[in-house]
């Protein structure tokens, strides 16, 4: 690890979740950061129970102030499956025969400027 991974995670930590609970808080920081009006306050699809979701929280306040999602493929047949998919043609990756994952709905609290969220976020990759 390197020293400034070392001095970010005293301040963020980082994990992997599917519960419930965790997507809807994604939901939300996501439904923020991305400036929506839905009246629900949530930013949701079809793709956030079937992904693995990534959060980074301050540690000492355990405020949500990152989250993405990654769906993971077993190979380019799969690819359909992805949300990307469902924007651009893909099909040029069918033929790929290993693992794949989309990362997706990238998103930092509009109120954090620490360049040290974006570290421990990629880190976790």
């Amino acid at each position: 690890m390197h020293d400034l991974e070392k001095q970010a995670g005293k301040k963020y930590s980082v994990r992997l979740t599917d519960t419930p609970s965790d997507i809807l808080a994604a939901q939300k920081l996501r439904h923020l950061a991305f400036g929506l009006s839905a009246p629900s306050g949530i930013d949701a699809d079809n793709f956030d129970p079937v992904c693995t979701h990534v959060l980074v929280e301050e540690q000492k306040t355990n405020r949500l102030v990152c989250c993405y999602r990654l769906l993971h493929l077993n190979g380019g047949l799969e690819i359909e499956k992805s949300c990307s998919a469902q924007h651009y043609e893909l099909s040029a990756l069918h033929s790929y025969s290993g693992k794949l994952v989309e990362m997706g709905r990238f998103c930092i609290h509009p109120e954090v400027k620490d360049p040290d969220v974006l570290r421990m976020a990629w880190a976790e990759l």
